[in-house]
């Protein structure tokens, strides 16, 4: 006979949880209501180097792979 058992059930048998990742902030309302867990965010020691930029949609197979060519180009200096 094989058991079951769920993640909330699993963790509630434990006193003390700890953890890091790097989603646990935007669902800190999940888990104060379900594990009843407190979420503490901690800065990182260096600033952040990506830089976000905008999505980019494309109509057509062809225009996405064009655009691909592009911008291998230009991060190679290939112009």
């Amino acid at each position: 006979v094989l058991a079951s058992i769920s993640y909330q059930c699993l963790f509630r048998l434990y006193q003390k949880l700890a953890g890091m990742t790097g989603t646990a902030w935007t669902e800190k309302d999940e888990f104060e209501s379900i594990y009843d867990l407190k979420v503490s965010p901690i800065p990182s020691n260096k600033p952040c180097q990506r830089r976000d930029e905008d999505d980019e949609v494309y109509t057509s197979e062809e225009g996405k792979w064009s655009a691909v060519v592009r911008a291998v180009r230009e991060a190679h200096s290939l112009q």
